[in-house]
């Protein structure tokens, strides 16, 4: 039995990760590789032969040194999914399910290590040790994967009529792929804990890889991929009602503590092999022929450099010596308003900066005329919590936000022209906000805007310590002549929108949505 475990998890090193990485590359929009995503094609014809001599014979140190490289690689493979999720604007659920694909491998890699050294894990041995290893290279990594494919390829299904996909495909495959996200811990939970969880974990996994196979079929009858892809789709969307069912029934056994139900050995042959072989395997092989791009713009937003120290406070652009000495100070966030203009952008309304009401564009493009009058509101429970944000923002000295509607009632400013070079984006401007008649910064902001795909965009960093807070917004024509920056994501368009929290080790977005309405009230932006 262990040979037959150890001839699976052959197939994985040698096929499925390699595809999977290939099936999970993201490139920037300079075309650049992540470096995480390199360093794992680099190291996988080195590891995987030295992986699968380390499969042979009985667990040793050597066989145990075998491998390491092998875990270097999926380690890398984790850090490439951690970046791919970190750095996306929005939830996609095809893409998600590749990020966390990426995340579970390391765990296949760690349970691989225990299993050729001969070292118990988390109370386990043999067999558990190789069943955990193959479970999380192709459950944990191989599923997911083939289900955020599926989510890639519905758009094949469109109708020719309307070009859209038939109404409710995309709905009823979130179920399979939310599924194959949380069926491998789940399982994998259960045979540490309770036979109960063990049985939900394997009707989850059920869920996932019957669905995901019965949308490989639907692929192969109905899209407009090639035929030979259609083809190798469809037998390997066949494989998992057999596969599948055997592997309930083995959860019911250890319910029932009955011996009535496949045994082990039966289970590694005719549910782990052929799965990995005539679903996992074959369904790699079969989305390898075709390229199905992602439905989300490519990494590559322009951030700030700019991160903080302990405190930042009201000199930061000074003290860092950010601002040039021969050129005067903007008198707006931007020259002219025009750079938010944009045409037929599929899923977005056209924004004509000539039909901005004028005091929001002077607003913009003559920003130090304008006084700021704020009328502050905290509500439950964030309204709690605010004398000690507020508290701990002073002591920062950066986001300070007004709190108390009577005397947090005015704002003090100063624009100032800071240095691309530092900073890294081009045309930046520094905002300084003061509590009215102190030195002390509400907000201190680098502005800068950029384009993409058409579509422009106001970015802001602000610097916090060690890092900095960046708020990637859509700009939108509002209602009497307004605008409205946003990050929330447009239904049909997925963009670069987004909170970002931006360290020198990368780009984390945040579950913060923001949107700021700029519109004509008595005379004034507001």
């Amino acid at each position: 039995m262990l040979a037959e475990i150890g001839l699976g998890i052959a197939g994985a090193v040698a096929v499925v990760v390699p595809l999977g990485l290939l099936a999970t590359r993201q490139t920037d929009r300079g075309g650049v590789d992540p470096g995480a995503w390199r360093w794992a094609v680099l190291a996988w014809p080195l590891a995987a032969p030295m992986a699968l001599l380390g499969l042979l014979g009985e667990p040793s140190p050597l066989s145990a040194g075998l491998v390491l490289p092998w875990l270097a690689l999926t380690v890398c493979a984790g850090f490439f999914g951690l970046r791919r999720l970190g750095r996306r604007a929005h939830l996609d659920l095809a893409e998600l399910c590749l990020d966390v694909a990426l995340l579970y491998l390391p765990i296949g890699g760690i349970w691989l290590l225990a299993s050729r050294a001969g070292i118990p894990l988390l109370g386990f041995d043999e067999p558990w040790t190789s069943l955990t290893a193959a479970h999380f290279h192709f459950a944990g990594f191989g599923l997911p994967i083939l289900a955020g494919l599926v989510g890639r390829a519905l758009p094949t299904l469109a109708d020719d009529a309307t070009g859209e996909e038939p109404r409710g495909v995309a709905s009823a495959w979130t179920v399979p792929a939310w599924a194959s996200i949380l069926g491998p811990p789940l399982t994998a939970a259960g045979i540490s804990l309770s036979p109960v969880l063990e049985l939900f974990g394997s009707l989850v996994m059920l869920v996932a890889a019957v669905g995901t196979g019965g949308f490989l079929v639907v692929l192969a009858l109905s899209s407009s991929l090639p035929r030979s892809v259609r083809r190798m789709l469809g037998v390997a969307g066949a494989v998992p009602v057999w596969t599948s069912a055997l592997a309930l029934l083995w959860a019911l056994s250890q319910v029932l503590d009955s011996e009535a139900f496949p045994a082990l050995p039966f289970m590694v042959r005719y549910h782990g092999i052929i799965n990995a072989v005539g679903f996992v395997a074959l369904g790699f092989v079969g989305f390898a022929r075709v390229r199905i791009p992602a439905r989300v713009a490519p990494p590559g937003v322009p951030f700030s450099r700019l991160r903080g120290g302990f405190h930042v406070g009201r000199w930061f652009f000074r003290r860092e010596g950010l601002i040039p000495q021969d050129e005067p100070a903007p008198v707006g966030l931007v020259d002219n308003l025009d750079v938010f203009g944009r045409e037929g952008v599929e899923g977005l309304h056209d924004l004509r900066p000539s039909a901005v009401h004028p005091v929001v564009r002077r607003f913009y493009e003559q920003t130090g005329e304008f006084e700021l009058a704020v009328a502050p509101q905290w509500f439950f429970p964030a309204s709690l919590v605010a004398p000690v944000v507020r508290a701990v923002a002073r002591m920062v000295g950066q986001l300070e936000l007004p709190t108390d509607p009577l005397s947090d009632r005015g704002m003090d400013g100063e624009l100032v022209t800071l240095r691309d070079g530092p900073d890294g984006r081009t045309d930046v401007r520094g905002w300084v906000r003061l509590h009215a008649g102190t030195e002390r910064p509400v907000f201190l902001s680098a502005y800068a805007h950029h384009r993409y795909g058409g579509v422009p965009y106001m970015n802001i960093a602000m610097p916090l310590p060690g890092s900095n807070l960046t708020s990637i917004l859509r700009v939108d024509p509002g209602t009497l002549g307004g605008l409205v920056f946003t990050t929330r994501r447009m239904r049909g368009f997925a963009g670069d929108e987004g909170v970002y929290l931006v360290t020198r080790w990368g780009e984390l977005r945040l579950p913060m949505p923001e949107t700021l309405i700029i519109g004509p009230a008595s005379g004034r932006a507001g």
